[in-house]
């Protein structure tokens, strides 16, 4: 047994507690008691037991963790979802080699200790725990984490040292009904969800570091989600609006060597400056001038506002029908995904690129002769291709181009031709 590697002990249902002499299985590197619903503590843990490096407790009856876990030096993972239990955690800060932290559905967690030595955390999630009211401001320190989720919590306020995360990829904030204030964040985050805090009243966002920092980081894939967050005051509805701008000009401008896309949707009920091309309803006709389907066109960016009406909106998508010159409509679906909010009843803007979609409609666009006009009609399905009853009240459309600092003759064109948005390489 003392060369014993892996213990599966899941659904031991009448499992109460571990053996002391657990610690004697010196190779063991993963223990997993998942669903062991009477096993209340575990026995005391030892310097032997250092090659442990996965941990699972997941639904057990585990009130608190031994203090001498920070023996555990080379522990990877530590899971302890859905410990009902659960009240507070020992210091954990000595386990340098913790890459996941998971504490989700922990409803009596109030607080989590002291992060700022956990320097390989990749993932904390901190997901439905209920009664959780803070993040330490220490989280600052986890340079490494790519991957937070605080969906479901009661926390008031975010850390200010939370912009030092260089590494944050996604934050999850759904359903952080208490939450007020969202601070500068990591100016290289991909996906962030505030679905549903209605309390939220101010963002700030730090897309314009973008440029000055440069951004090398780049992900083919970009939601920002604000749906239902109907107390954010004018100021964060244009920071969102200038952050959707830079966000998409970028990616249009990675469009030559990927396929990216972006997606944010905030409560609103104007179409931003940057789409100079706008009307009232679902439908719009746009005259092109000669040559703007030339080499430097990078694609669309869209935008809708969406009257909505208590409609339940999960998983849905907008479409779009593209009709070129005085020639039929064509149908091409637009990536503008919205998962989140389940009942609203306000307007929203929804802005979006996609270069997938860009590609759908070039070649159509070039089949065409001497193509001077497109409509584009934008009604919502959702993944059963029903179509939704609530209205898209406005729309714009904004041509992207790039752009080149060698080009002697691109700002006399700029002049001639507002159809464009230039895209700075």
């Amino acid at each position: 047994m003392e060369n014993l590697v892996s213990l599966y002990l899941d659904g031991c249902e009448s499992l109460k507690n571990l053996p002391s002499s657990i610690h004697l299985l010196e190779a063991l590197t993963n223990l997993s008691v998942n669903d062991c619903s009477r096993l209340e503590e575990l026995p005391e843990i030892f310097e032997s037991m250092g090659r442990l490096k996965s941990l699972w407790l997941n639904a057990t009856a585990m009130k608190e963790l031994p203090s001498l876990i920070s023996h555990l030096v080379g522990l990877k993972t530590l899971s302890l979802d859905m410990c009902k239990n659960l009240k507070f955690l020992p210091n954990i800060s000595a386990l340098k080699c913790l890459e996941t932290l998971s504490l989700s559905e922990c409803g009596q967690i109030e607080k989590v200790p002291c992060l700022a030595g956990l320097s390989s955390l990749v993932e904390l999630n901190l997901s439905s725990c209920c009664n959780l009211l803070q993040i330490p401001e220490d989280i600052g320190f986890l340079s490494l984490l790519c991957n937070l989720s605080l969906k479901r919590s009661k926390i008031v306020s975010i850390p200010a040292s939370i912009k030092n995360l260089s590494e944050l990829y996604h934050l999850d904030l759904t359903d952080c009904a208490s939450l007020e204030l969202l601070p500068e964040l990591p100016p290289f985050l991909h996906y962030l969800y505030a679905t549903n805090c209605v309390s939220l009243s101010k963002v700030e966002l730090a897309s314009r570091n973008l440029i000055e920092d440069g951004w090398n980081k780049p992900d083919n894939v970009q939601v920002f989600d604000f749906s239902g967050c109907l107390e954010l005051d004018p100021e964060s509805c244009s920071c969102i609006m200038a952050d959707a701008q830079i966000r998409i000009q970028h990616m249009a401008k990675l469009a030559r060597k990927q396929s990216p896309s972006v997606t944010i949707c905030f409560p609103g009920n104007e179409i931003p400056d940057l789409f100079a091309h706008r009307t009232e309803g679902s439908c719009l006709t746009m005259k092109l001038s000669s040559g703007w389907c030339n080499d430097r066109f990078l694609g669309f960016a869209l935008c809708v506002v969406a009257e909505i009406k208590g409609r339940a909106l999960e998983d849905f998508r907008l479409q779009c029908g593209l009709k070129i010159n005085d020639g039929n409509f064509q149908k091409y679906d637009s990536p503008c995904l919205w998962y989140g909010t389940r009942y609203v009843d306000s307007n929203h803007t929804l802005i979006w690129y996609d270069h997938a979609f860009h590609h759908q409609t070039r070649k159509e666009i070039k089949s065409g002769y001497h193509t001077d006009e497109i409509s584009i009609d934008f009604y919502s399905i959702n993944a059963f291709d029903f179509v939704y009853s609530w209205e898209v009240t406005k729309c714009g459309i904004c041509l992207l181009y790039a752009y080149s600092d060698n080009d002697e003759d691109e700002e006399e064109e700029e002049d001639n031709n507002d159809n464009e948005e230039e895209v700075k390489e």
